[in-house]
């Protein structure tokens, strides 16, 4: 897992032939993360399997 300039990625593997990244931008006020779930079956052709946006509900950021 990596987390860089707003940049959140993770990567693995749950078994063979089954492959799972994960991609996601935060922005730069901490209230919302987009990102979307990869899935393969080889590690190296890449597919959306769904999006995914956390969004923080309270009006206070910090």
């Amino acid at each position: 897992m990596t987390f860089e300039a707003g940049r959140w990625e993770m990567q693995g593997q749950a078994g063979p032939g089954f492959h799972q990244r994960f991609e996601a931008t935060v922005d730069s006020a901490g209230g919302r993360i987009n990102g979307r779930w990869l899935d393969s079956a080889d590690g190296e052709v890449w597919k959306t399997d769904f999006d995914v946006a956390y969004i923080r509900t309270n009006a206070e950021v910090g």
